[in-house]
């Protein structure tokens, strides 16, 4: 019996904490194995789900027999037990592919680097898969070129075992009942992740963007996705009679004129959405909470508009402050991200986006916070800024560490230190305690 194994690789480098990491199914292994399923695997006779957060990589490799296809997704903080995990495996007589963000960012290094790997895909690994999963791709690099989500199965959950998904269910229970994420609810849900629209209406991108899986706006059908949404209620109502779905949208509410004003919300099921600063108004927002909407996390960035600009959004400070008022008037939690270190920084500037970050925090809807400290990792603009001032960055290898890139962009385009930031993060930290916002770590962290 030969296996296909989906594996998300998610053991976090020190300096990045994924506060998410083992609490829910990830969305890639699960969609590539609905992919994998609507075809009877290729060549393969089955196939398996792995997330190394909740299963040790020895754990994963145990179950790899010669023969078998083992393909892994590479963001920043997984790559390199990617590359760890990957090689057992192909020792073990297993052939072998790497997808993701980072892969996509950097493929013709990782090529140069590591050969040894069987499928190097960048771009959209849907639309190869089938060609490796019957033997007729060609070894080496990989395109994956954008696929339409429409053409995509639905989301199948089989290829997690039960025992995995009970465990997830425990592991955000015991985060919720934590208070990490404000009061916990009297029937906690099971969390998952999915994935209903791909790319993003922003042209150009923003300059801190990186690699994006799916360089076009494209989405499943209002039918469809109510059709994902029930059969994801029904797969897990062994577990959970509630499931709350984090949909890994670039922006949800892109493409709400997909339902074409009728809105329809499942019963026992939340979801918590990306949006755009500057797509909430008052129709975006009651079409979000009739939706089941009741989690949002947006990009404020900072609270300065010349800043904004600059980093190529077309948000303002008070399109913030607009946004937060009116989710907090629907009853609308917000997730507030906002960056450290931007171009021309200083004390001073900190201190000013510290500022608005509190004065949004004080609408009362604001939960959860993080500030990331301005990364600029390979596939962005303000990456080929840094290389250019500092070809050192840029020598072509496989892996940059993002803390390394984050020091360089601090010395090169900011006038604050590390630890001028630091000092701005404790008092943002300390002061939304007051506020009842939580912070996924007590210190600013690398972008990744």
């Amino acid at each position: 019996m030969s296996t296909v194994h989906f594996v998300f690789p998610t053991m976090s480098l020190s300096s990045i904490r994924v506060s998410l990491y083992g609490v829910g199914a990830p969305a890639t292994p699960t969609l590539l194995y609905a992919v994998a399923k609507s075809v009877n695997f290729g060549n393969y006779d089955n196939g398996r789900c792995w997330d190394t957060s909740i299963h040790s990589e020895s754990k994963m490799l145990e179950n790899v027999k010669p023969g078998d296809l083992v393909c892994a997704t590479a963001t920043v903080s997984g790559y390199k037990t990617c590359l760890s995990m990957l090689k057992q495996a192909k020792n073990l007589g297993a052939i072998v592919a790497i997808g993701g963000p980072w892969v996509t960012a950097r493929y013709r290094e990782i090529y140069a680097h590591h050969g040894w790997i069987d499928y190097i895909v960048h771009g959209e690994g849907e639309a190869v898969l089938r060609k490796i999963l019957f033997g007729t791709a060609r070894k080496g690099l990989l395109r994956g070129d954008a696929c339409k989500l429409i053409s995509l199965t639905a989301p199948d959950f089989s290829g997690w075992s039960l025992s995995d998904l009970v465990l997830f269910n425990q592991n955000y229970h015991t985060m919720i009942e934590s208070g990490e994420y404000g009061r916990a609810p009297a029937h906690i849900p099971a969390f998952l992740f999915y994935q209903s629209t791909r790319g993003c209406i922003q042209r150009p991108r923003c300059a801190f963007c990186g690699v994006r899986l799916g360089e076009r706006l494209n989405w499943r059908t209002a039918d469809q996705y109510h059709a994902d949404i029930e059969a994801i209620r029904v797969q897990f109502a062994p577990i959970n009679e509630r499931i709350h779905i984090f949909d890994t949208s670039d922006s949800f509410a892109s493409v709400l004129h997909r339902f074409d004003g009728a809105y329809e919300k499942h019963e026992g099921v939340t979801l918590t959405v990306f949006s755009r600063v500057d797509e909430v108004n008052e129709a975006t927002a009651d079409a979000m909470r009739a939706l089941g909407v009741n989690k949002v996390s947006l990009g404020i960035e900072c609270g300065s508009d010349s800043a904004l600009l600059q980093m190529g959004k077309s948000t303002t400070a008070s399109q913030n402050e607009y946004a937060v008022r009116l989710l907090s008037e629907r009853g609308v939690s917000v997730y507030m991200n906002f960056m450290y270190g931007l171009p021309g920084e200083t004390r001073d500037s900190l201190q000013r986006t510290v500022d608005h970050c509190l004065r949004l925090g004080s609408y009362g809807n604001v939960y959860r916070a993080k500030g990331r400290i301005t990364t600029p990792l390979p596939g962005s603009r303000w990456f080929r800024e840094l290389a250019k001032a500092r070809p050192d960055i840029d020598g072509g290898a496989d892996w940059i560490a993002p803390r390394d890139l984050g020091l360089a962009w601090l010395k090169e385009r900011t006038h604050v230190s590390l630890d001028d930031i630091q000092e701005a993060n404790m008092v943002f930290v300390s002061s939304a305690k007051k506020l009842g916002i939580s912070y996924s770590a007590e210190t600013a962290v690398w972008f990744g």
